[in-house]
């Protein structure tokens, strides 16, 4: 791994600790050859022998990873904290040294080159050594303030190496054909639910978190609740979806992964829940009983036997999401999963998950209603990952081959629209002044010496994805080569280089949502809790991306946003239609980010690696006429630069919320 660490000289020890964390998860995930599994995934084979001589040196080491990771997880957690108090700088100070001394810690050191490997470690030994130089000389951090970037592009190391991503859970569905007629309930009875040993997303769960599922290790959450010195150590929570269910009956019986790669199987880990056996049956129930009461929530109080998701759980979780505002489901899915971990879901990111407050003011009032107060709607192809699921296919190009997001001429649906199985997915805007987009793979890591950057490209490298392998950027249908050197073609915005580009130029995308059957607002039977005093709302978040760099002349880098629109049945009249802006009912969306004031041109290249970090952005709740029939979430990107328009998003979501009426 011969990339250039970033420089210290700046005093900024963060960049250096993230890079660290950037340098191990790479090397955990990516194939050091063709033919060969990932390393995490040779290391998890070897559990196998976990109770020999080299086997039991993996299992420290992994625990010792794990552990060290938990511990450093606080401490950011605790510096993003202190960011925002006054008079905080010794404080923060003694949480610095905490820091460097985790990174430099020797079972740390040690776990990096178990899991690692010795040969591998490249540059990763030499940033090593400057974090050991950095312990050494301690003082000259103590008056360092860090930025909200530095501790934001930590957290995000964290989160991707600790992580849980779960399958979504099957809905009830009726029989009518039009498309999304979900019921908002789980369909407990789905043998791909109920039967199923594999719940996870395997490309998008923390590979320390695999590694010590494999071993038996556990890891630990700190800082929970509102005691100090409040842990929780978790070693099978989160290996298999859970659901209310009557007891003993409807459970998946084991939580399992496997690695398949060609004629090749490798196992992962496999836990078994036996329902016959009380010793197993119900572990992970256990562990998140226990982790809630650590959080404070034990209202009404739950039995630490119970062996499913009784009514007394999903009441407390309930609570914890509405005081955490997350999305009040009742539900034990990946947002409240990550949370209770003080991992933030959404932002991809850490996020310290707030205690039970006896003076909360619930939207559910004295008591939690049977159904959801919120939920999310179904997308296709949210993060640019399953285009498989849109009938698309990538455009050949070494070493980052793409998609194009289909483009929509006036009044003509998408020729591959039957190949969607819900007759909808993204579309490039028809106009003819508006540009489309595309979906680009993350930029290969730099691998040449003295090329600075960790991504090829340098400066102007579009980077890695927040999750998964591909990203939306709004750049119509041409993403030239790396960091845009050399001709644009006939597709890109300007072709060619123009001599007086034209402003504004604007890149969209869209998608169609029509609105279910269950949130039909004449029914009152669709509500929370049965009655009529309910209002429906909608609001949309997506992850953005800036380059922070001009490559123009302006100054300025390019922007982007997200707007959520509602119509009636004269502006959506099928499955999939050309957008009518002209017949909105109600619209509502973001601020373009980044702002327009933001410019990085006197910046270092190091300086804009730090800034360049995927950014949670939701749209205020749109309230839905009665007469709502469909969603229309767009996507734009705005030129302000020069040659294209660098606006990346990914992880779109759609969410509905339910508000009692005063």
């Amino acid at each position: 791994m011969p990339e250039t660490p970033p420089s210290t000289t700046d005093g900024n020890p963060f960049s250096l600790l993230a890079y660290v964390l950037f340098q191990v998860r790479h090397a955990l995930e990516d194939r050091e050859q063709a033919g060969r599994p990932p390393r995490y995934v040779r290391m998890a084979r070897g559990a196998q022998y976990k109770q020999e001589p080299l086997g039991s040196i993996v299992g420290g080491a992994v625990n010792g990873m794990a552990e060290t990771l938990s511990y450093m997880a606080e401490l950011t957690l605790d510096l993003e904290e202190l960011l925002y108090q006054t008079d905080a700088a010794k404080a923060m100070a003694e949480v610095m040294i905490k820091l460097i001394q985790a990174a430099t810690d020797e079972n740390f050191q040690d776990g990096i080159e178990a899991l690692v490997g010795v040969d591998s470690l490249g540059d990763l030994g030499s940033a090593m050594t400057a974090v050991n130089t950095a312990a050494t000389e301690v003082e000259k951090y103590l008056d360092y303030i860090p930025e909200p970037e530095d501790v934001r592009g930590l957290g995000h190391e964290l989160y991707r190496l600790l992580c849980i991503t779960q399958l979504p859970f099957p809905r009830v569905t009726d029989d009518e054909p039009a498309a999304d007629n979900d019921d908002p309930a789980i369909d407990k009875d789905n043998p791909a639910l109920k039967d199923a040993e594999e719940h996870l997303v395997l490309a998008d769960t923390g590979k320390i978190r695999l590694c010590a599922w494999a071993y038996g290790e556990g890891v630990t959450t700190r800082g929970i609740g509102a005691g100090e010195n409040n842990e929780k150590e978790l070693f099978v929570l989160g290996a298999r979806r859970l659901y209310a269910t009557p007891a003993n009956d409807g459970l998946p019986a084991k939580g399992a992964m496997t690695f398949v790669d060609g004629d090749e199987s490798i196992d992962i880990f496999e836990f078994d829940f036996d329902p016959q056996d009380n010793a197993k049956k119900a572990k992970d129930i256990a562990e998140l009983v226990d982790l809630l009461k650590k959080h404070g929530y034990d209202s009404p109080v739950m039995s630490p036997t119970e062996d499913n998701l009784e009514s007394t759980i999903h009441d407390n979780l309930m609570k914890f999401q509405a005081i955490n505002e997350l999305p009040i489901t009742g539900e034990l899915d990946n947002e409240t999963l990550n949370r209770l971990m003080n991992l933030d879901f959404a932002r991809k990111n850490l996020k310290r998950a707030k205690p039970f407050d006896a003076g909360f003011q619930f939207p559910f009032g004295l008591n939690p209603t049977p159904k959801p107060i919120a939920g999310e709607l179904a997308l296709i192809n949210p993060s640019a990952d399953e285009f498989v699921d849109e009938g698309l296919a990538l455009v050949p190009r070494t070493p980052h081959p793409y998609y194009i997001v289909p483009l929509s001429p006036a009044g003509v649906l998408p020729p591959n629209k039957d190949n969607w199985p819900k007759k909808q997915g993204w579309i490039s805007d028809p106009s003819t002044n508006v540009r489309g987009f595309v979906a680009l793979r993350s930029r290969r890591r730099q691998l040449d010496d003295g090329v600075p950057g960790r991504f090829v490209g340098g400066r102007f490298s579009e980077g890695e994805a927040a999750h998964g392998s591909f990203f939306f950027a709004a750049r119509h249908v041409e993403p030239w080569i790396d960091a845009r050197q050399g001709a644009a073609g006939p597709d890109a915005v300007f072709p060619p280089i123009p001599s007086n580009a034209p402003q504004p130029v604007i890149s969209r995308m869209y998608q169609w949502i029509e609105l279910p059957k269950f949130l039909d607002q004449s029914i009152n039977a669709n509500k929370p809790d049965g009655g009529a005093n309910w209002d429906l709302y909608v609001y949309a978040s997506v992850l953005q991306r800036s380059l922070f760099t001009d490559r123009g002349a302006t100054g300025f880098p390019d922007r982007g946003l997200i707007r959520v629109e509602v119509y009636g049945a004269d502006g959506f009249t099928s499955t999939i239609s050309v957008r009518d802006f002209a017949k909105v009912k109600a619209s509502i969306g973001t601020e373009l980010f980044p702002d327009h004031a933001t410019t990085t041109a006197a910046m270092e290249l190091a300086e804009v690696d730090r800034k360049r970090l995927w950014t949670l952005r939701t749209t205020p709740k749109l309230k839905v006429p009665t007469d709502g029939k469909a969603i229309c979430l767009v996507a734009e990107g705005v030129h302000q630069s020069a040659l294209d328009i660098d606006a990346y998003f990914d992880d779109f979501k759609l969410h509905y919320e339910w508000k009692k009426t005063p």
